[in-house]
Formats: structure tokens, sequence, C-alpha cells
């Protein structure tokens, strides 16, 4: 799945995709659609838990916060899915 991300039109991706051809199938999305893109809400989640309302002091404790979500996401594959839409 690509949606506009910056990274999605690098010329790095156009050329992977391009040679890969035969193997993917990219699927575009249309401008704005997070709802579209189940990666959209994993994200959201993250912002809400590490980023929304928190002070993080110093680059090392946003990167534990993270770290920590994502242990704890990786331990709750259920809740993972049922966030994402899924189950």
């Amino acid at each position: 799945m690509i949606d506009g991300a910056p990274i999605h039109r690098s010329q790095l991706v156009q050329t992977f995709l391009e040679e890969h051809k035969e193997k993917l199938m990219p699927f575009r999305l249309p401008p704005y659609s997070p709802d579209l893109n189940p990666i959209e809400r994993l994200w959201k989640w993250l912002k809400e838990q590490v980023i929304a309302n928190k002070f993080h002091p110093t680059k090392s404790s946003i990167e534990e916060a993270v770290t920590s979500f994502l242990t704890e996401v990786s331990a709750t594959p259920a809740a993972v899915l049922q966030r994402l839409g899924i189950h």
C-alpha cells in the first residue's frame, strides 16, 4: 500500500518497485485516506501513548517510550487487531 508519504514517491522506492514489478503490485491510496490504511491507526495509537500530552526531556526518553509501546503491542496481538479494525 502506498499513500502520499514523500518516501513512497522517492526514487529509491520507485526503483525498487520497478525492479520487483513481477512480484509486487503496489496499491495506491487516494490522497488523505487514513481510514483506508490500517497502519495509520497504529501510528495514532503510538502517538496517543507516547507523544500526546507528554514531555520527553531527552531523545532517549522518547526511544524508551516507543520501545515500551512496541513491547506492549507485541504482547497483545488481539488488541492490535481490534485497534486496526481487523478483528
